[in-house]
């Protein structure tokens, strides 16, 4: 996976430009825009900073992420407010209480299903209770999504993406329904929401 998305960092953003998806995209930077207004924010693999972008209104963000090919084309991108630091998703280095909200576009879905609670659970300590977080990512669309190559053992579902420098990859994507996101949030989460649209889904709540 890192391998990909550093191979991938100079093409990343071209998936945005879909003509199908504007209208979904408007509503998802609309909808970051108006949840990150005064807030501190933690853009959680925030790749190069896309959707950092659109948090215009926020009180200050920090963007994280593994990858460093990605993080230096977001820092390129010098947005107002924004740092941006290398980090395990899986091993922040923040202490609870550090930021009001916690968006995380496209991450989900790159989660293996068998780890899937425990690593939201991971998120939550970092965040403490009470914070504001949304989760966006992909559904499933047949002819605008790439097909799903195969199916592992635990679930997880697997695309085979080429690349412009003629490499191939397996990316772990998953796609789920509603009842998979509740119930991995259950009993962590209230105020829980999620909301379908036609090429992303989201999910927001207050982390407890």
């Amino acid at each position: 996976m890192l391998d990909y998305y550093a191979r991938r960092a100079p093409e990343y953003e071209r998936i945005y430009a879909k003509p199908e998806r504007r209208g979904d995209l408007a509503w998802l930077k609309a909808r970051v825009r108006d949840i990150t207004r005064g807030a501190r924010v933690l853009d959680l693999a925030c790749g190069t900073g896309f959707w950092t972008e659109a948090m215009t209104d926020a009180r200050s963000i920090v963007g994280a992420d593994y990858n460093d090919t990605v993080l230096r084309i977001a820092r390129d991108k010098r947005i107002a407010g924004a740092s941006f630091v290398r980090a395990d998703n899986d091993a922040l280095p923040f202490a609870p209480g550090t930021f009001d909200v916690m968006t995380a576009g496209c991450w989900w879905s790159h989660v293996p299903l068998q780890r899937l609670r425990a690593h939201v659970e991971g998120l939550h300590r970092v965040l403490g209770p009470g914070v504001r977080v949304l989760w966006f990512d992909n559904q499933y669309v047949a002819g605008s999504s790439t097909p799903i190559a195969y199916r592992d053992e635990h679930g997880n579902t697997w695309q085979r993406r080429p690349l412009q420098d003629g490499t191939e990859h397996d990316v772990l994507k998953n796609f789920p329904d509603d009842p998979a996101l509740l119930q991995t949030v259950a009993g962590i989460a209230r105020n829980v929401r999620a909301t379908r649209l036609q090429y992303y889904w989201t999910l927001e709540y207050l982390t407890n």
